[in-house]
């Protein structure tokens, strides 16, 4: 039977500046209140780790009942599109991560998955 935890998943909304990340993903990382995405262009990998409210970090808020928790950020959805300049500027992509043994949740952006393409809030 494989691991629950084994393979997480994460949308990214390039239209909106959205990232949901699921709740089974922060689940994995032990519910943590405080998260720091990071993007790694060398790998083109999108991290995730649990940390203490330091600059760059996005608090989260359980007790919604909501499936996934949304986090906006401009600047992240430009550099995803910088890392990745194939990808639609609007589109909307799925991303299917692991847990590492350091606790770091990590997505390897050339394997995301293209759901759909929406109108962009800001143009390159």
């Amino acid at each position: 039977m494989e691991d629950s935890t084994s393979k997480l998943t994460l949308q990214l909304d390039l239209a909106r500046s959205r990232i949901r990340v699921h709740r089974k993903t922060l689940a994995a990382l032990g519910s943590p209140e405080y998260i720091l995405l990071i993007v790694n262009p060398e790998e083109k990998t999108l991290g995730i780790i649990e940390t203490p409210n330091t600059p760059g970090a996005h608090r989260i808020r359980y007790g919604s009942g909501k499936q996934c928790q949304e986090l906006y950020s401009t600047s992240l959805a430009r550099q995803f599109r910088l890392v990745m300049p194939n990808w639609i500027n609007g589109g909307k992509y799925l991303l299917s991560g692991d847990l590492m043994a350091d606790g770091t949740a990590v997505f390897p952006m050339e394997a995301a998955i293209h759901t759909a393409t929406g109108k962009p809030k800001y143009h390159d």
